[in-house]
């Protein structure tokens, strides 16, 4: 008896060839199987802001072109770091102010405390 014909008579086996045979096709037909250019990825950054009010998650306006990686307030004070150096600051409820800064790292974190 040949290996195949063994493999055949195992009901286990036959079971995980076929589905080892549909992975493999479909790994080879997904460039006809996708319904998107695998090669084409959605670059946009934009620094959107989400704020909290009474009736929840409301999405306010961009503070400009670059990602936003980290938040955080006390009191009335609150700060957003982000990509290339950006950093936005508010106080209350006011306007989102940009403050400049001497580095164009990426921020990718923030905390404030009791001593500002």
């Amino acid at each position: 008896m040949g290996p195949l014909r063994l493999m055949m008579q195992d009901r286990l086996a036959v079971i995980g060839m076929c589905v080892l045979s549909v992975i493999i096709a479909m790994a080879l037909f997904a460039p006809i199987l996708s319904p998107h250019d695998p090669r084409h990825i959605n670059e946009i950054e934009d620094g959107s802001v989400l704020a909290r009010n009474a009736a929840g998650w409301e999405l306010r306006e961009s503070l400009g072109p670059l990602a936003l990686n980290d938040a955080t307030h006390q009191d009335d004070q609150s700060i957003i770091v982000g990509r290339s150096g950006t950093v936005w600051t508010r106080a209350g409820t006011g306007d989102w102010t940009r403050v400049d800064v001497a580095t164009e790292a990426d921020l990718n974190a923030v905390d404030l405390n009791a001593d500002g």
